[in-house]
């Protein structure tokens, strides 16, 4: 069955018809719907309209009967006096001698005649009927009405725009519809690309305090086709705050003066753990105190991060690495562990250096070389100032003794004796008469002074080092000059070790 969604739209304003038209008329207007409450669309039904006046009349004192189509919409619009099969006059009516009753019966076209569909009081009267005469700014024309002749007021008495509502009433629109395009109850049309039209909320002096607008071209500067929110600073200007494209696939939101903000414990959520999203952030990022950050494939939410840390990065599977990447140039990567007014500094500026208050305490060096207290560490470990091994504790070197960096006078190969020329002083490859200083050595275990000059060799004084077997002589494990000298001892491994 037909259901009684007859919402009575009566927009009783005052209606003067076209020149074609005698009589004066009002619009009825209503949607259909069936018993499965969906619209009754584009369907061809006949109407009977009667008027009657008084709680208790039956007697109609105007009737008509039109035929109509519904619209795509399911909507029915009746001009109630628009046809010339009519038994009365609108405007013989005396509308201030009871209420006035208007009943719709429709003939749906399906063999059951005409039913009743709909009775109920005409609460507003139109006043060009009870006033006997139309008023010349409306116009009634293809079931179209408009009004020319300035602003219209509902509730109001002087209406200060096109239509003016008066305090406290409302508009109410309704819609069973799901398609958005079908649906919009209210559409606003821009007559030029540059056109703003929008909502705009005022105070009570009219000053704008906030409006939604949107628009294809931006002037001065705006970006092109956006929709804002928008709302007033304190110069009373108003201000797009929110800033939403269209007319693309993907878009990209703005916000303008604005800050945003989350309240209280709620999230600020970027994607799913299955899909997620990423957040670039071109300003400064500040995060309260007490508050931590997490990074990686740890459950923050239950889990939080380690009770004594303000930042995690976790990783299941992979290397957890946080990555300082400073551009090549002149500017160090660098890490700053302040504590009051001192300030640790490891930074990587092609070296890595360890710096406190700006001095440099440690530095590695590309090439492996370590440095205390030197920003150049020329070898392995190159120590500025004094190495203690505290009691009980061990200094353990390679498999060589103490040598040291010394001036010889012509070459003596590595493994050879080195001797002293007790006529001269120099020292040289080992002779007969010399003083026995040490062997010719390429490395050592200690090392007693730098080299000085590229003529420098190291001779080691002490401990063990390799010796070439035409360099000495042997006795048993006793090791001799070639002039008899002992000078040490040949280990089992062939070292000759020297004390």
């Amino acid at each position: 069955m037909l259901k009684s969604k007859l919402t009575l739209l009566l927009f009783l304003l005052v209606i003067a018809l076209s020149q074609a038209q005698e009589n004066p008329g009002f619009l009825y207007q209503t949607q259909l719907t069936d018993e499965n409450n969906q619209p009754v669309t584009d369907q061809v039904i006949d109407c009977q309209i009667e008027l009657t006046q008084g709680e208790n009349s039956s007697t109609p004192i105007y009737s008509e009967s039109q035929g109509v189509t519904t619209s795509p919409t399911g909507m029915l619009e009746l001009v109630v006096g628009n046809d010339t099969d009519a038994s009365g006059r609108l405007d013989d009516i005396d509308w201030t001698q009871g209420t006035v009753f208007i009943q719709i019966s429709i003939d749906m076209k399906d063999g059951n005649g005409f039913r009743v569909f709909k009775k109920e009081p005409i609460h507003a009267v139109p006043f060009a009927l009870a006033a006997g005469s139309s008023n010349p700014g409306w116009k009634l024309q293809n079931n179209q009405l408009s009004y020319t002749a300035g602003n219209v007021g509902i509730g109001i008495d002087k209406p200060e725009e096109a239509l003016d509502f008066g305090v406290n009433k409302a508009v109410r629109f309704k819609t069973t519809l799901t398609r958005l395009n079908e649906s919009a109850m209210i559409k606003l049309k821009w007559k030029s690309d540059s056109a703003k039209p929008a909502i705009m909320w005022v105070d009570k002096n009219d000053n704008p305090q906030a409006a939604l607008y949107t628009y294809r071209l931006g002037i001065n500067r705006e970006p092109d086709s956006v929709f804002c929110i928008a709302t007033s600073d304190s110069k009373g200007n108003l201000v797009p705050r929110f800033n939403i494209p269209w007319g693309r696939d993907k878009v990209q939101l703005s916000t303008t003066n604005s800050e945003f903000k989350v309240s209280g414990s709620k999230k600020f959520i970027v994607g799913t753990s299955g899909s997620p999203g990423q957040t670039a952030f071109y300003g400064d990022v500040y995060i309260g105190a007490g508050k931590k950050l997490g990074i990686g494939d740890k459950d923050w939410e239950n889990t939080g991060i380690e009770q004594y840390a303000e930042m995690e990065i976790y990783q299941e599977s992979k290397n957890a690495q946080l990555l300082l990447n400073q551009a090549t140039g002149n500017a160090p990567a660098a890490i700053l562990l302040k504590k009051g007014d001192n300030t640790w500094t490891i930074e990587n500026n092609d070296d890595l250096h360890i710096s406190y208050n700006n001095q440099d305490v440690i530095t590695m060096a590309q090439n492996g070389n370590l440095g205390i207290g030197t920003a150049t560490p020329g070898e392995k470990v190159d120590v500025a100032g004094n190495v203690k091994v505290s009691v009980g504790n061990s200094f353990i070197s390679g498999t060589r003794g103490t040598a040291s960096y010394m001036t010889l006078s012509g070459s003596c190969p590595a493994g050879d004796l080195v001797g002293l020329n007790p006529a001269t002083g120099e020292l040289r490859d080992y002779q007969a008469g010399d003083e026995f200083i040490g062997v010719a050595t390429e490395n050592a275990a200690f090392v007693a002074n730098r080299q000085n000059s590229t003529g420098d060799i190291l001779v080691g004084t002490h401990g063990q080092f390799t010796v070439n077997s035409g360099a000495i002589q042997t006795d048993g494990h006793k090791a001799l000059t070639p002039d008899g000298k002992l000078i040490g001892y040949i280990l089992s491994n062939g070292n000759l070790f020297i004390r």
